[in-house]
Order: structure tokens, then sequence, then C-alpha cells
């Protein structure tokens, strides 16, 4: 199995209000020949990598920021018989501070003051600015490598393609969202519950199996011929070249850790067998017509040992099941630092921007 070229979806994705990340993949296409192809922790599939499109607010913020120092130093610029500031005089009239504020707020205000007020509190909260410079730079490495790599991009081509001043805005951004991807994290470990810790190791928790997959998109084909090799005890080497229509991929060791990355039939399956077992042959969405054959089994770890990995596992499938849990998490944080809003206008934006994630947030809410 060799790959393909990888598919890149482009950087540019993001959620409103929040600019929640949205996720790029690189997929990895497989390119059929009768070789063991070993793939690791996943199953030929995407591997993932989060992003968000830059904020309006790296212009608007400049913008409020010219209309800060108009606003604090009123000696820079000329006022009008009503107290107005004056921002840019014409022979037909003037512009004022506060044509120019009521003009940021309709042009994309409302994400620039999310954005200040986000990064306020989660710079007074969190004390990362190493962690989030190491970050800012090895992703931007990341995405300078990625962009030449797929479309040929310098790192000025990227830059420019993504709207990004320069490369410092660029390290600004990345640095915001390790703030904000720091946070989100620690939100949804914080309403993971003993108890679901517990049911999860009861029932999903298994012994990593070093797994591999025979399968076959031919209806007819010779996985029952394989299984009987399998039966003799033929070495996986031997399978090789045997078959035409059959492809070999070892995946590696295979846990709860990685299981949502297979189908429930393929799961189910693979938890059923012990060392040296293979299945019978079934279905998967993935792989067509497949058999498993299980090489080693390790033994079910302690709950004491693996109790941070179950509350990521059980973290991502609650964001997966409920789209609006990244604005809650973040509304309960600006209500917790008791945001208050002294512009009518904006506020009405705000609240009609997030009303649709937070309907029914009471109900949500556990009982302590």
């Amino acid at each position: 199995m060799a790959k393909k070229a990888e598919e890149v979806k482009d950087i540019k994705n993001k959620k409103d209000t929040n600019n929640k990340a949205k996720t790029v993949k690189v997929v990895e296409k497989k390119k059929e020949d009768k070789k063991v192809k070993k793939t690791g922790d996943n199953k030929v599939l995407a591997w993932f990598k989060n992003n968000r499109k830059p904020l309006v607010f790296m212009l608007v913020g400049l913008l409020i920021g010219v209309l800060v120092t108009i606003i604090v130093m009123p000696g820079r610029a000329a006022k009008l018989s009503n107290g107005q500031e004056v921002v840019l005089e014409l022979k037909n009239g003037s512009i004022t501070a506060e044509d120019l504020y009521e003009e940021l707020k309709s042009s994309g205000g409302l994400s620039a003051l999310i954005n200040l007020m986000d990064m306020s509190i989660l710079n007074d909260k969190y004390d990362l600015d190493k962690e989030a410079e190491e970050y800012a730079k090895s992703q931007s490495e990341y995405y300078y490598n990625m962009y030449e790599q797929y479309y040929g991009y310098t790192k000025e081509q990227f830059l420019e393609s993504n709207n990004f001043a320069s490369e410092e805005k660029f390290k600004d951004y990345l640095k915001n969202e390790f703030l904000y991807e720091r946070y989100y994290k620690d939100y949804l470990a914080s309403i993971v519950t003993d108890t679901e810790v517990q049911d999860y190791y009861k029932t999903s928790v298994f012994g990593a199996r070093h797994v591999y997959v025979f399968s076959s998109t031919e209806k007819k084909n010779n996985l029952e011929n394989v299984r009987k090799q399998l039966k003799k005890g033929t070495k996986i080497s031997k399978l090789e070249d045997k078959y035409k229509d059959v492809v070999i991929n070892e995946l590696g060791k295979v846990d709860f850790t990685t299981a949502s990355n297979y189908s429930e039939k393929f799961v189910s399956t693979l938890k059923s067998l012990e060392k040296n077992q293979y299945s019978a042959v079934f279905e998967d969405e993935t792989f067509g017509h497949v058999v498993l054959y299980v090489s080693e089994v390790d033994a079910i770890p302690e709950l004491v040992d693996i109790e941070d990995k179950i509350v990521e596992v059980i973290s991502t499938k609650k964001d997966a099941e409920d789209e609006t849990l990244y604005y809650k998490a973040y509304q309960e944080l600006r209500e917790a630092y008791e945001m208050k809003f002294f512009d009518d206008k904006l506020k009405e934006e705000y609240d009609a921007a997030m009303k649709p994630y937070l309907e029914g947030k009471k109900d949500d809410k556990k009982s302590e």
C-alpha cells in the first residue's frame, strides 16, 4: 500500500461569533498493491489539524486603536462646537470620531470586540506566554511547509492569501488560537463526571490489539482462503503476494483511544478476538470485505493509569455531539468575568448572534 498525494482543505474555515476552529484534513488515499503496510494508530484515514480564518479584528482593531488615540489624546484632534472630535475634514463637511465608531460597529465591530474581550479574559486566566510562543512557532512552520508542499506557496504568498499583514500578525493569531483551544479543552474536561469516566471504563476500555486487516473490494474474493491459511498458521509475510484481490494493512495497536476511527462492527469484532485469532468475513464501511487478525493483546489498563485519556475521549465525543457547546463554554466564561455592555446596539447584536447557541442552556446545565 503506497500513499498518493494528500489533499488539503483550506485554512480559511471558521464559525461565526467565536471563530471556532474547523478541521483541516490531510487525507491519505490508499493505492492498491499486495504489500503489507504499517499505518500506525489510525486506519489510513484522515489526520487532523485545527484552524480558524484570521479575524476581522486585525483591521478593525487597528482602527479602534486610532479611534482610542483620538479620544484619549484630544490635543491631536480638532473639535466641533458640540464637542465631537474631528477625525477627517473635507470642504463639504467633517467626519467625527463618533461617525467612525458607528461605522466600525456596522463593519465587524462585534467580532473585534468579542476577540478583545476573550483575549483580555484568557490572558488573565492563563499564564502561558511561553507555551503560546512555542505553539505559534511550530504551527506557523507547519502551515508554511504544508502550503509550500501542496500549493507551491512561499511564506509571503501564504500570508497574503490568508489576509495576514505580516508574520507577526499570523503568530499573534496563532497565540490567540492556542488560548482559545486551551480554555475549551479545560472546559470540556470540567463537564465530564466521575460517573461517566467509570461507566466508560467498564463498557468501552479494552486491551490494545495489534491488528492486521485483510480486505477486498471484490464480491468474489479470497478472504475465506486467507482464513484457511491463518488457521494453518501461515505467516503474514507469506500471504503478501498470494492473493491478487486481497490487500493487507497492518494497523499496529488499536485501543479505546483510537477506536472512534473505526466502525462499530469493526471495533466489536476486534474486541472479541484474542491473540492469534482471526474473524469471520464481514462488511466494513471503510475497508469493504474484511477479515481481522490479532497478533498481540495487551492487558486492560488500570483506570487510574488512563483516566486522563478517558476524559479526553469523552470530551471529544461531547464536542462532536453538541455543536453549541463551544459557544456555551465561552458564554459561561464571559459571564464569570461579569461581562457588561455599555453600547445597546452592540449588546443587541451580541445577544442575537449568541441566541441560537444558547437556547436551552439552562436546561442543559447539570445540577450540582
